[in-house]
């Protein structure tokens, strides 16, 4: 199933994934195909046809539930394999929240640590 060190999606696809989709209610298996490798027969199971994106979809989901638990969006940027995680910055900021409002905090604390102090 990998052509060295990647997969190949194709067959990852069909080998993994869409019986993982089957195996979960997503997606219906609709038959088999026979194939025919000399004197040998195979049988494939043959799948309906699933949203072109849904793979694309788990991979937002996994990012936004990553950022929403609180993980660093540097790891996550590495995970999806971005060179930069300013892209994934970009697009998920509204995932991350308290985003901005950790640096607020400590500088209040800051500030009413110091009025207390000027105010003795």
């Amino acid at each position: 199933m990998s052509h060295g060190l990647r997969l190949n999606p194709g067959t990852w696809g069909e080998h993994s994934w869409k019986p993982a989709l089957v195996a979960a209610g997503i997606l219906r298996q609709v038959g088999n195909a026979a194939e025919s490798y000399g004197s040998r027969v195979r049988l494939h199971p043959v799948h309906e046809r699933s949203r072109p994106d849904m793979f694309h979809v788990l991979r937002h989901t996994f990012v936004s539930v990553q950022l929403e638990a609180g993980e660093s969006l540097v790891s996550v940027a590495t995970s999806l394999g971005r060179s930069s995680p300013r892209v994934t910055l970009d697009y998920y900021v509204h995932f991350m929240p308290g985003i901005g409002t950790r640096g607020l905090a400590g500088w209040l604390a800051g500030w009413l640590a110091a009025m207390d102090t000027w105010l003795v």
